[in-house]
């Protein structure tokens, strides 16, 4: 039997409105992305104004790469995507969770551990809890959380989500540093302290997506379209294909199909 070895397909997406998937390219690291921007038109680089991405280091030296070797402008702006940031903050906040759970209990979480049962609520953001959402949540961690690690990552948690809730960048810039201070400090958990590292190396970019308002909202929602398309043909040997398939249901030339003529039947008649 052949193992087909997975390859990691990254897509790129416009801005919105449309949110259209522009390309696929294979591979995750500068070289991948640098050399698909190499084989892209003068004028559509030359246009491009920002360019929002994943908190990954590979992505960012690509860009910064083809800012010299490219027709990319010199001014195109670098913005941290808001999800993949908070995505970080949610998982050093889980990470900790697991962490307390099996040095208190010495195992995984089980159903009726408290914090595996109040593990959702700790991810949900603060305005949306309710009372009770409130109370089981409070509850879990006076129950399990003994040095209080987990109650602050989830502190840390939301210091990052009110970076991005933030209408004026001055008060984002003012959450984004109340963020870092709060993972770099002396008795933080350990799981902020690669969070700490992350907000500051992409200090400029978090602020920039702030003051752009771009994320890639419209690209995350593409991935259902993308996950349809491979499901429907019980996945995909070739790339080429697989290309064309995405680029058919979710890109920027939608299918152009011929209109379709009315059968016109015969009127039925009428029996006495």
């Amino acid at each position: 039997m052949r193992t087909l070895r997975s390859r990691p397909i990254h897509k790129l997406s416009d801005r919105p409105p449309t949110g259209q998937v522009i390309d696929i390219f294979d591979g995750r690291n500068a070289a991948d992305l640098h050399r698909w921007l190499e084989q892209q038109p003068a004028g559509w680089l030359a246009a491009i104004e920002v360019v929002c991405c994943d908190p990954h280091e590979g992505y960012r030296s690509g860009i910064t790469r083809a800012r010299r070797d490219t027709h990319l402008s010199d001014s195109v702006k670098i913005a941290a995507d808001a999800f993949g940031i908070v995505r970080l903050a949610n998982q050093a906040l889980d990470g900790a969770r697991r962490r307390v759970h099996n040095e208190t209990t010495g195992r995984r979480g089980r159903k009726r551990d408290p914090l595996y049962h109040a593990r959702k609520l700790l991810l949900m953001g603060a305005e949306r809890l309710d009372a009770a959402g409130w109370d089981k949540m409070l509850a879990a961690l006076d129950a399990a959380d003994p040095a209080d690690e987990i109650r602050e990552c989830w502190v840390a948690k939301e210091h990052v989500r009110d970076i991005f809730r933030a209408d004026d960048p001055l008060d984002a810039q003012q959450h984004l540093d109340e963020a870092i201070a709060w993972c770099e400090h002396p008795s933080a958990p350990p799981e902020l302290a690669t969070l700490a590292r992350t907000l500051r190396r992409w200090h400029t970019e978090i602020a920039t997506a702030v003051r752009t308002r771009t994320s890639n909202a419209r690209t995350e929602a593409a991935n259902a379209r993308i996950k349809d398309v491979k499901r429907s043909a019980r996945g995909f040997r070739n790339l080429h294909n697989y290309r064309l398939r995405i680029l058919l249901a979710a890109g920027r030339q939608p299918c152009q199909t011929q209109p379709v003529t009315p059968i016109r039947t015969r009127r039925p008649s009428l029996v006495a």
